[in-house]
């Protein structure tokens, strides 16, 4: 079939490894006749509601890229570059994305969480900590002042 466009799907790179899943989905005739369409399939068997027995699944059904899967995966894939705008000067500061920054972050923030929930809330004195603090002008163990 020459000239016909071959379907293709753009993966990409930030979203290799992504794990997601198990998902349940309740599947009816309408999800299953919609499915069928999209694949250009016109036999009764996956398109008539009245045929006895039912409706059958398309073969490809079980292994179909489901839009709830496919929204956890971008919601866990990290863009290549971050902006922010200042809306005052127009000024656009852009940085590049570091998968072990953001994964020294994430560990930060679980550590964080995880004495929070323990109600640890023992000072840790830091120089860079204390000087971004709200309360380092009040706080006694502050290394700011």
């Amino acid at each position: 079939m020459r000239g016909t466009p071959v379907p293709s799907l753009h993966i990409p790179a930030s979203v290799v490894g992504i794990t997601t899943g198990p998902r349940e989905h309740a599947v009816d005739a309408r999800w299953l006749m919609a499915y069928a369409a999209a694949l250009g399939e016109t036999a009764p068997e996956y398109l008539d509601t009245t045929r006895p027995g039912g409706l059958l699944a398309h073969p490809l059904f079980p292994v179909c890229y489901e839009w709830p899967l496919a929204l956890d995966v971008r919601a866990r894939a990290l863009p290549d570059e971050v902006a922010l705008h200042f809306l005052e000067t127009g000024l656009v500061g852009r940085a590049r994305v570091d998968r072990k920054r953001i994964d020294k972050a994430r560990e930060a923030i679980r550590t964080a969480a995880a004495g929070i929930r323990a109600g640890d809330f023992e000072p840790r004195p830091d120089p860079m900590a204390c000087g971004y603090c709200a309360f380092r002008e009040i706080c006694p163990a502050s290394v700011a002042r």
